[in-house]
């Protein structure tokens, strides 16, 4: 008795389910729970339950179906309330978009008109607003607008004095500003040319006023460089070979003219001062010694002095000397007083320059 054998004529009485441990499923009438049968495939002894009641028509089976058709229903009616919920969410969501953007455009539209009646102001205002929109509403426009709006109402002054001289001139000659000072929005560009326009007299009168006080400190600068370069000059031509000074304490000593025309010489040597008195033809007279030498050179000298040219084989090594040292010593002293007078000369000269630098620049910020 199989499941399919025994469910012909079952449609509408109750029946029992049950399966063997071999898997077999029957199904029977109610009156044969508690009864035993073999399991026509494995052969084993089966006692029929009877707690299993059931039939097409059973309350279980109705419950399923009332549930299946209720959880169906209510699966129909949330799809439609969310489409519906949905549709009217964007709707709402498009006509919102749609009264931002033509808001958005009015505020936009009105800012233009006020610029070209040059209410600059009042186009800010309008600008702002559009701006203050919700961002749903792209608003590159009214921001670029805005930028220069502000732009336009700036300093004429101001923007003349921070012009270059290049851009200034062809302001003030083509009456259009360089390409790129110019704005985007021809209107505002109008405007802000002919604020300029108006102020470009006094930023003539500035600038020239600035040109001659740069000029005056040029000119004083250039002066100034000029008297160090003569300075300069003046001792580089006192210390070349022409007239180039003594170094104190070289040379001879003194040289004195004596009333017969001759001449009286004191000159240094390694062992002390000789004093030579010379005729008016430079010839060695006498030989003097002062009190460096000792006597006994001295006696030495004296009797060299008395032989024929002793005189000039005396003084000769000495005035050598003397003049040798002379020369030595001077090269010297040139060399100093050139060094000296080079770094007086650059000295003065990086004072000039930073002096004009300092003044040009007092100048250009209008402290002078």
């Amino acid at each position: 008795m199989t499941e399919a054998d025994t469910s012909k004529g079952l449609a509408t009485e109750p029946s029992i389910r049950f399966s063997c441990t071999c898997g077999t499923r029957y199904t029977i009438k109610a009156s044969f729970a508690g009864k035993t049968t073999a399991c026509k495939h494995c052969g084993a002894s089966i006692v029929i339950p009877s707690c299993t009641l059931q039939s097409a028509d059973t309350p279980t089976n109705v419950e399923k179906e009332t549930r299946r058709i209720l959880v169906s229903g209510i699966a129909i009616v949330a799809l439609t309330l969310l489409g519906g919920g949905y549709y009217t969410y964007y709707s709402l969501r498009q006509d919102a978009h749609r009264s931002c953007l033509a808001q958005y455009n009015c505020f936009l539209q009105i800012a233009r008109d006020a610029i070209a009646e040059r209410d600059i102001q009042g186009a800010i205002d309008k600008l702002q607003a559009a701006i203050a929109l919700p961002d749903d509403v792209t608003k590159n426009d009214a921001v670029a607008l805005l930028k220069e709006a502000h732009s336009a109402l700036a300093s004429p002054q101001q923007v003349l004095q921070s012009m270059s001289d290049v851009d200034f001139q062809s302001l003030c000659k083509t009456r259009t500003l360089p390409a790129s000072s110019a704005f985007s929005y021809a209107p505002l560009n109008t405007f802000f040319v002919e604020r300029l326009l108006t102020a470009t007299g006094a930023e003539i009168a500035r600038r020239e006023r600035i040109r001659t006080k740069k000029a005056e400190a040029q000119a004083l600068y250039e002066q100034g460089i000029q008297a160090a370069k003569s300075r300069l000059e003046a001792a580089l031509k006192s210390a070349s070979e022409e007239n180039a000074p003594h170094a104190p304490g070289t040379g001879p000593v003194e040289v004195r003219k004596d009333s017969d025309g001759g001449t009286t010489t004191a000159y240094r040597s390694p062992r002390g001062t000789v004093v030579a008195k010379r005729d008016r033809n430079g010839k060695i007279l006498t030989l003097g010694q002062s009190e460096t030498i000792a006597v006994q050179d001295f006696e030495q000298f004296a009797a060299t002095f008395q032989q024929p040219n002793g005189p000039e084989a005396l003084t000769a090594p000495i005035i050598e000397y003397a003049e040798r040292e002379k020369e030595k010593e001077d090269a010297e002293y040139r060399k100093t007083i050139i060094a000296s007078a080079q770094n007086v000369y650059e000295k003065e000269t990086q004072a000039l320059a930073a002096w004009l630098a300092q003044r040009l620049k007092s100048i250009d910020d209008g402290a002078e």
